[in-house]
């Protein structure tokens, strides 16, 4: 999986791949070009980057990477938010 910075997304960029955002879900699909209006929405909801299929890799897989990622307990400071919940 690839990620790229929303800044460097252009109006007219037309990918034969879906993007999707951090939380797993597709947010553009393979072939739609992506308007300023996406820029724009994902601008203002503070979104910094997004993720790229790499060749071969599932989307269902990308899903499955963004919404479990592994955290040891011992990086997980007292006091910390945290944004995800905690499955074991």
């Amino acid at each position: 999986m690839h990620e790229i910075l929303v800044s460097r997304l252009k109006p007219g960029m037309k990918l034969d791949i879906p993007i999707f955002h951090q939380s797993g879900l597709v947010i553009i699909d393979a072939g739609r070009g992506i308007s300023q209006q996406v820029i724009d929405v994902l601008t203002e909801h503070n979104v910094e980057k997004v993720f790229l299929p790499e060749k071969g890799e599932k989307p269902e897989d990308i899903r499955r990477a963004m919404v479990l990622q592994p955290v040891a307990v011992k990086e997980i400071k007292e006091g910390e938010k945290l944004t995800k919940p905690i499955y074991d």
